[in-house]
């Protein structure tokens, strides 16, 4: 049966006369897709795993208040009818204006590429020379800011996938991972530096601003998080006292003997 069709998703806001050989349109195209019932308004519904650069754009066109114009470009296909008019469409744009879609692949392929899948060779090159040399304007960046602004992972980008995030971000930055690990103390390297009256002034608002969050998180009561085991405590006296014994004895604290003891306290 031939149940297959090719359609395009225009931008309401760029009307105009694009023509592509046979192919006229009156706003500017910026994905073609191939496929039958009612998979052309999939993309409206569904955002999840799907190309990136196609949500933003309809994100951005939804904002206005307006909806991406839908039409079939070409109907009764039978699946490889349709697999060779999507490449060819995608193919004639693309040579007139290699920017204008946000087509992934050259079409043809059945499928997004956002689904777990491994990407081929060739997608990974198209996929770089399409962001080559691309910077967010600063409207863009606003306007990212503004939509994010106040809003939690799990807002923007869902529950599991903000999990995801979050795990990863924690990794990257624990342990040897971090840039600080390991230096404490004389090592550290704003060690003995005074800080100014104005950066004791951005953390203290800081600190009062991150305890109020905390006492409206625990119903008005501040949780103490200074609370240490006797054992805790038992440890960090006698090591204080062993680097007080030092600096008696010696004038000074010896890096050496403080290094092994604060280590020792870490562990």
């Amino acid at each position: 049966m031939n149940e297959y069709y090719i359609y395009a998703y225009l931008d309401p806001r760029k009307p105009g006369n694009y023509s592509y050989d046979e192919y006229t349109f009156g706003f500017s195209p910026f994905y073609i897709g191939k496929g039958k019932k009612d998979r052309c308004f999939a993309h409206l519904k569904n955002y999840r795993n799907d190309n990136h650069k196609k949500v933003n754009k309809i994100k951005k066109i939804r904002l206005l208040g307006l909806e991406p114009i839908i039409i079939k470009v070409k109907e009764n296909l039978s699946k490889e009818e349709a697999n060779e008019s999507e490449k060819d469409l995608i193919k004639k744009i693309r040579n007139k204006d290699s920017k204008i879609l946000t087509n992934i692949t050259a079409g043809g392929d059945g499928g997004d590429t956002f689904t777990g899948k491994k990407h081929s060779i060739s997608t990974k090159i198209l996929m770089s020379s399409s962001q080559k040399g691309k910077k967010r304007s600063d409207e863009t960046k606003k306007k990212i800011s503004a939509i994010r602004k106040n809003k939690t992972y799990e807002e923007i980008y869902g529950k599991e996938k903000a999990e995801q995030l979050k795990k990863a971000q924690s990794e990257s930055r624990s342990g040897k991972n971090n840039a600080m690990f390991g230096k404490k103390g004389f090592l550290h390297p704003v060690f003995g530096q005074k800080r100014t009256h104005e950066q004791r002034k951005k953390m203290s608002d800081a600190q009062k601003i991150a305890k109020q969050k905390l006492k409206d998180k625990n119903n008005g009561i501040m949780p103490n998080p200074h609370i240490q085991s006797e054992a805790e405590k038992l440890k960090r006296s006698n090591t204080l006292k062993e680097l007080w014994k030092i600096k008696k004895l010696t004038g000074s604290f010896k890096p050496k003997f403080a290094l092994m003891l604060i280590k020792d306290f870490t562990t």
